[in-house]
């Protein structure tokens, strides 16, 4: 078990508590090594009488221990992880195909995902999978220039920037550093780690987990 807080708290007094709550558990048996999930592809369609179709798309994505966790952040930030990403731009500004649409990643200690989400209505279902789908091929193929790596950058800069004003934010990157790295990371040595990511970088990621089959969840008012 580990805990974490931030905020305004003495670190004695902290660790008296912790240890009155947990003087009655007894020690748990040293973690099993778990072995590395595999990505299996399918398609599911869920009938709902809902106004539009939510969709979600899975691919494979990167733990929280690799290190390429860092460039597949990046990857997120350009394909759908604020309101100047490209799916953002291309699918509801340009084209008002989807009322919202983004990207997001899940990590774990030994696997991940990377999804992206939209709703949409029915009649433009396969449209918006066809947009998402040329997208993702564009950032395999074609890669990032350097001025829309800058920006994305910034962007992750500037959020984390914002996230640390955040005392729920400071406590998870504290349990976060503990549990997977053995230590906390500083704010100035995070933002490093991002700047150092080349556009060849995200070339390779975007290669290695969007050339993949990704398996697709629709729900809504669908045949």
């Amino acid at each position: 078990m580990l805990v974490a807080a931030a905020g305004a708290l003495d670190h004695e007094e902290l660790v008296a508590l912790v240890e009155k709550a947990t003087e009655h558990v007894n020690p748990a048996e040293p973690a099993q090594e778990i072995p590395n999930p595999s990505f299996h592809t399918q398609e599911k369609r869920i009938s709902r009488d809902t106004e539009q179709v939510h969709l979600c798309l899975a691919l494979p994505g990167t733990s929280h221990t690799h290190r390429d966790r860092y460039t597949m952040a990046l990857c997120d930030t350009l394909l759908g992880g604020s309101t100047s990403s490209r799916l953002f731009q291309e699918i509801r500004e340009n084209r008002g195909l989807a009322y919202s649409i983004g990207s997001y990643s899940i990590l774990c200690r030994n696997t991940g995902l990377f999804l992206i989400h939209a709703g949409t209505a029915n009649e433009n279902l396969s449209e918006v999978l066809g947009l998402i789908r040329a997208e993702l091929d564009k950032l395999q193929r074609n890669g990032v220039s350097e001025e829309d790596l800058s920006q994305a950058k910034s962007h992750v800069h500037g959020s984390l920037a914002l996230a640390r004003e955040s005392t729920s934010f400071r406590m998870q990157r504290l349990a976060n550093g503990m549990l997977y790295e053995g230590k906390v990371v500083s704010h100035r040595r995070l933002l490093h780690r991002f700047e150092r990511i080349s556009a060849e970088d995200i070339g390779r990621v975007a290669k290695r987990s969007f050339s993949a089959d990704p398996t697709i969840v629709a729900l809504g008012p669908l045949e």
